[in-house]
């Protein structure tokens, strides 16, 4: 009896002795390739947009990555009835609306930055509707 426990002791022992089979290196994906953001200015905007045309992956492709995305699940579907002469903005008819901005240092006249703001309106195909640009002059406060 002593034998038998004897053998059994060693057969669990003996597996712990070998060692674990090693897993195969796990080789770390390659790094994400960030995409570079082109100088954004009003006039690389007005080249990249046709309205109507333009989809938002084109504008991805010439823009870069927006800023800022905002989803608007209550819009107002475009009409298309014989005698409706009602205008509806734009603004209201988009899906999402794609926020731009770029600040840059100024230094005459006390203004401090100069911001460039557009904002791309895409329909429910997500093609471009129509977009705003805008820019505004941030002073220095006087005290």
């Amino acid at each position: 009896m002593k034998r038998v426990c004897l053998l059994a002791c060693c057969a669990v022992l003996s597996g712990c002795l070998h060692a674990a089979p090693e897993q195969g290196k796990q080789v770390p994906p390659p790094p994400a390739v960030k995409q570079e953001k082109p100088e954004l200015s009003a006039t690389l905007v007005e080249k990249s947009i046709v309205k109507g045309k333009t989809t938002r992956e084109e504008l991805a492709a010439r823009l870069g990555p927006p800023n800022s995305v905002e989803k608007h699940p209550y819009h107002v579907p475009k009409i298309t009835a014989p005698g409706f002469k009602m205008e509806i903005p734009t603004a209201m008819m988009a899906v999402e609306t794609w926020n731009y901005w770029r600040a840059t240092k100024m230094a005459a006249d006390n203004v401090v930055e100069r911001v460039l703001v557009v904002k791309i309106h895409l329909d429910e195909n997500y093609v471009v509707l129509d977009y705003e640009i805008s820019e505004k002059d941030i002073k220095e406060p006087q005290i």
